[in-house]
């Protein structure tokens, strides 16, 4: 099986077939470490897209499989098509140009969508592929998640197909995180070692990242949204010849309700990756951030008041930070946006790390003639030696600020911010900063 996972708005799939991730999933079973499968499609990388933390849960899997040509496309035109050019113009018409020709070849050429990623696995076949393993294994399951009963249906209708299948139990129970403690109970006591979540994404993904170190017999773990309902015979799947380009076209003309979810398949994620063929080629944006600490070694965290207004969150810590102009030297970008964001000039400098981190701007943030992709970020510790007094922050910037200990910090920082706040703690275990 190919290692090399791929890029689709920024969520990582595995270019798998359904025999890859059988054969898989069969040697986890043998292994120590507990195993978590997701299946993205489309939707599921545009809410990734708008939600950080979602995509954060959605990488931590062992395996994602490719549950949709969509994603076969968006590989195949991300990976393939026009050299982009470094103008930020030239390279919306090229990779205009290059989507159209995807398109084209998508339709007339068959193999096109599997040049990165070879087969759509989709989670009906894989949850299918994995109960027949089971049955052969003599591996027990349990069913959680969907609608009061439909778990205990698909559980009746796995029985026929597979009469010496081990279900140890099913349970539509809730995803709210008060119930946890007892779904955990259950599951437990059952003595499951295969689980599967069907509340739906992003709930289900959620779920299982909260409770999978608490689940002491299952050995893996996978979110199978609505197969379920599939299962049950509750919803119908597409015929076979509408799986290929089509289904989608099937489901608007048999459920038209669905209206919504096809048009963010069909269009909104073709217009997403296009977008995300434009930035691939954009430089990062020179950025300085300031770790600052006071002499008690507790760090300065700032609440971003643009952040929380326009996405409306409730709070958005995070450190000083902000853009390196091109005749600076990094130590000066930081010590002026110190002074411009809260209102102080009592810092010493103590250690940089020269070009540490980087990230990339959500896409929801872009608009195509932005000239970054993100920021490629400097971080500076300084020592802040004020009293406290000369603290002003700017509040266009950050509605307010806190001193905030080493233990609590990732508690703090929002969670977008935790890739640089992790290089900041191992150089703390590494340096004495504190000393300095």
């Amino acid at each position: 099986m190919k290692s090399k996972k791929v890029d689709i708005l920024g969520v990582k799939i595995d270019p798998v077939t359904k025999e890859d991730t059988t054969s898989k999933a069969s040697s986890f079973l043998t292994q120590k470490e507990k195993v978590v499968i997701y299946t993205p499609n489309p939707e599921i990388c545009l809410k990734a897209a708008r939600n950080f933390e979602y995509k954060e849960v959605l990488n931590k899997a062992d395996i994602s499989i490719p549950d949709g040509v969509g994603l076969q496309w968006a590989a195949s035109y991300l990976e393939r098509g026009f050299a982009l050019k470094k103008s930020k113009y030239l390279n919306i018409l090229l990779a205009g140009l290059s989507l159209g020709a995807s398109v084209i070849k998508f339709v007339i050429w068959p193999k096109y969508k599997t040049l990165v990623l070879p087969e759509r696995v989709t989670g009906v076949d894989t949850f299918l592929k994995f109960t027949e393993m089971c049955e052969q294994k003599d591996c027990s399951i349990y069913l959680l998640g969907a609608k009061p009963g439909v778990a205990r249906r698909v559980a009746d209708n796995l029985q026929k197909k597979y009469p010496k299948l081990r279900i140890s139990g099913s349970y539509s129970g809730s995803p709210n995180p008060e119930d946890d403690k007892k779904l955990r109970y259950i599951i437990n006591d059952s003595g499951a070692k295969i689980l599967f979540v069907a509340y739906g994404a992003p709930k289900q993904e959620f779920w299982i990242d909260r409770n999978l170190p608490y689940l002491k017999n299952v050995k893996l773990v996978m979110g199978v949204g609505g197969t379920f309902d599939f299962i049950s015979g509750k919803a119908k799947r597409a015929p076979k010849k509408y799986h290929s380009k089509l289904e989608w076209f099937w489901r608007l003309r048999k459920e038209p309700w669905r209206k919504k979810r096809i048009y963010n398949a069909v269009i909104r994620f073709p217009y997403m990756v296009y977008l995300d063929k434009i930035y691939r080629n954009r430089p990062y944006r020179e950025n300085v951030l300031a770790v600052i600490l006071n002499t008690k070694g507790q760090f300065l965290l700032l609440n971003n008041s643009y952040i929380t207004k326009h996405e409306k969150h409730a709070d958005h810590w995070q450190f000083l930070q902000g853009g390196k102009r091109s005749y600076e030297s990094s130590k000066t970008a930081v010590l002026r946006e110190a002074k411009e964001e809260m209102g102080s000039s009592k810092l010493q400098p103590i250690l940089e790390l020269k070009k540490a981190y980087r990230y990339e701007w959500p896409l929801r943030d872009i608009n195509p003639a932005r000239p970054f992709r993100g920021q490629l970020q400097s971080i500076w510790f300084l020592k802040y030696v004020g009293d406290g007094s000369d603290i002003k922050i700017d509040p266009k910037e950050h509605s307010d600020y806190r001193w905030v200990n080493k233990d609590a910090l990732l508690k703090t920082l929002h969670p977008h911010r935790h890739g640089s706040a992790k290089i900041i703690l191992k150089t703390l275990e590494k340096k004495n900063i504190f000393s300095s």
